[in-house]
């Protein structure tokens, strides 16, 4: 994978994924509530791949909540770095689906979605996270008990220089 590093304002790049998963959210009568400071600065990264890392999050949130629920983006910004937190009402994994969540192709129990999908989302945006510098997670107290899932973000990651690539 090639990324080509820049400046990226993270308000910008927020608001831009917000706006790419909006016709989906609207079509379920899924909101999504951005809580954020106004002044979030900006990370040293590819903004098209950070860009995907947050849409690929919101979407798998909004795909997984029922109309009627609610999708939640929160960002805190540290002189270190961003953390994000995508928060929604849905589905929710199981204790035993946790530990693969970012594994390519996984997929919850057939029985327990009624969307389709490769299951390659989450595991590309780990992917893109990790060549950033970042860590990536995931939470969920079970079924019908909604998911978060967690990015933090090194405000400059180390070891890269003005382009980068990694080995997918």
């Amino acid at each position: 994978m090639r990324m080509a590093l820049e400046e990226v304002p993270i308000r910008d790049l927020l608001g831009a994924a917000v706006e790419a998963v909006l016709p989906q959210a609207a079509a379920k009568h899924v909101p999504i509530e951005s809580a954020y400071e106004d002044d979030l600065g900006t990370l040293q990264g590819d903004r098209d791949r950070l860009q995907q890392v947050v849409s690929n999050i919101l979407v798998n949130a909004v795909k997984f909540t029922p109309s009627g629920g609610r999708v939640r983006l929160e960002a805190h910004s540290t002189e270190k770095g961003l953390t994000l937190y995508v928060v929604d009402t849905g589905l929710g994994m199981t204790r035993e689906f946790l530990p693969r969540v970012f594994d390519r192709f996984a997929k919850l129990d057939q029985s327990l979605k009624r969307t389709s999908g490769l299951g390659v989302g989450l595991a590309l945006a780990k992917e893109i996270v990790t060549a950033h510098g970042g860590v990536i997670g995931v939470h969920s107290d079970g079924i019908g008990l909604g998911t978060t899932v967690m990015v933090h973000l090194p405000r400059v990651p180390r070891g890269l220089g003005r382009e980068a690539s990694s080995r997918s």
